[in-house]
């Protein structure tokens, strides 16, 4: 009995719309202070294929669009989390703020 053997080594890969196979990749370069005017994330997003950027950048695109979801305090002007700035108001900020017993017990401020 005989082996059948293909003489073709090409094995086609599945193809995900990126690019037609042979095409150039489509890079952007996010970085410096006109990335935001220069691409927007629907460009980002339709019109290329690869990314190159910093650390730096992944973390100051993080920390702005955390910033959203933070919530001014009307007393003291500091910024919080939702969830965070109810605890904020009822125990440390505020005409209805009342600390705990054991937070009165604690030295807060200089006199450490």
């Amino acid at each position: 009995s005989s082996a059948t053997s293909t003489s073709s080594s090409y094995i086609p890969l599945p193809h995900f719309g990126i690019n037609p196979p042979g095409a150039p990749l489509r890079i952007a370069v996010f970085h410096g202070p006109d990335r935001n005017e220069k691409w927007t994330e629907e460009k980002l997003r339709n019109d290329v294929d690869v990314v190159i950027t910093s650390y730096q950048m992944v973390e100051a695109e993080f920390r702005r669009f955390a910033a959203m979801d933070k919530v001014t305090c009307s007393f003291c002007g500091k910024r919080f989390q939702a969830n965070k700035y109810e605890v904020h108001l009822k125990y440390f900020c505020g005409p209805a703020a009342k600390r705990t017993k054991g937070q009165m017990k604690q030295m807060r401020g200089k006199g450490r």
